[in-house]
């Protein structure tokens, strides 16, 4: 649906305040049509090593939610070929 602007994944113990959410996408001058995905930064201690981000919360925008999606879906078809 286009009706939701951002997602956000929560841990049951803990609490969101959704103003200093949208204070912060404001700040940042993000929009939810463009591509966004923030939380906690996980720092591997490999050398090149891609950052990750995981905690109580993660935040996608609904670009980025939409794209994950449909390579979801491609995941699905993947598996399904080669089981059948």
């Amino acid at each position: 649906s286009d009706l939701a602007e951002w997602f956000v994944k929560i841990d049951a113990d803990s609490f969101l305040f959704p103003e200093n959410m949208k204070r912060y996408v404001v700040d940042k001058g993000w929009s939810s049509n463009e591509h966004h995905y923030f939380g906690h930064i996980l720092m591997h201690h490999t050398h090149n090593a891609e950052p990750m981000i995981a905690g109580a919360a993660v935040f996608f925008s609904r670009a980025t939610l939409k794209a994950a999606a449909n390579i979801f879906r491609e995941f699905e078809n993947t598996v399904e070929s080669h089981n059948g």
